[in-house]
């Protein structure tokens, strides 16, 4: 199945993410350190991506759910993606819709382009677990709309969620890796095992690399006990040269919340291996024969999120 990822359609999802963005040019700064007029731009940009990213998943045929939410100073909305529009939910693939930087290209542009591709891909197929879709909104924000989201579930649903895979900033770069820690949270080891195995099996190579100064939309999940696999892209032999060092060589190793965030720099291989490799590794899981769980029949706030 994971040949069926279509390079093309990638860019194309790509190019119209990227094209919502264009208005609201971003300087990269935090969304704290922004002025009313710049905070605005930087809500209503994760708005139109979001639109976007819905319009996308309405095209595929699935059910789309927005939850609003609002905390101190900030406004956003999570996104909620299902085919089946029921309460069977065992995995979930996880990207964001706000950016700070440039177009928000690969940051995380690609990582919602990923999403919608997954999505086409695994329609209609006959998944013995039930695979579902979220974008968070205010990740840059100290992942405000994915804490929103993992705290509004009860405590039950956790019993049965059985993996988070997360897919941010995996467009530009020489190599796709997996992310390893992330807030002092070390990544599930059997399912970073498992994503070496699928990407090896394409014969890609996925090194592992600890990154616990940063975050993603896994972390609330991981906080909370659930298995959890993130991936990211960077110039990696750059990372090895500086000995990790971040802080003094940022641009030779990213280009997110920089100015350069745009698809001028869009390494579409990058984008197409990550993408295939979550569609084997989710193909792998299923040869597993485990068993899908359900979510408690009470309503939880992820199947109430307003229909759209």
């Amino acid at each position: 199945m994971y040949d069926a990822v279509d390079e093309k359609q990638l860019h194309n999802t790509l190019e119209r993410v990227c094209d919502s963005s264009r208005k609201y040019p971003s300087d990269g700064r935090h969304p704290s350190q922004l002025e009313p007029t710049a905070l605005k731009f930087y809500r209503d940009s994760a708005r139109d991506r979001l639109l976007v990213l819905s319009g996308i998943f309405a095209e595929l045929g699935y059910g789309r759910y927005m939850k609003p939410f609002n905390k101190d100073q900030y406004a956003g909305t999570n996104g909620l993606f299902t085919e089946n529009n029921s309460d069977r939910i065992s995995t979930l693939v996880v990207a964001h819709h706000d950016y700070r930087g440039g177009e928000g290209m690969t940051d995380n542009g690609s990582g919602l382009a990923a999403l919608a591709e997954i999505a086409r891909v695994i329609q209609g197929r006959r998944l013995k677990r039930n695979i579902a879709f979220a974008s968070f909104d205010l990740e840059e924000a100290n992942l405000m709309g994915s804490e929103f989201f993992a705290a509004s579930l009860p405590k039950a649903a956790f019993k049965h969620l059985e993996q988070v895979i997360c897919l941010d900033t995996v467009g530009y770069g020489t190599h796709t890796f997996i992310w390893r820690g992330a807030r002092g949270r070390d990544a599930d080891a059997e399912l970073v095992q498992r994503m070496e195995e699928s990407a090896g099996s394409l014969d890609y190579t996925f090194p592992t690399v600890d990154l616990r100064k940063f975050s993603s939309d896994h972390v609330p999940f991981a906080t909370r006990d659930v298995p959890t696999v993130a991936l990211m892209s960077m110039n990696l032999e750059k990372y090895a040269q500086h000995n990790g060092d971040t802080a003094k060589h940022w641009l030779e190793m990213f280009i997110h919340h920089t100015e350069h965030d745009t698809m001028e720099h869009y390494e579409p291989e990058r984008l197409l291996e990550a993408t295939r490799a979550t569609v084997k590794f989710l193909m792998d899981l299923e040869r597993k024969n485990a068993k899908a769980h359900s979510f408690p029949t009470q309503r939880s706030s992820v199947i109430s999120y307003h229909s759209k």
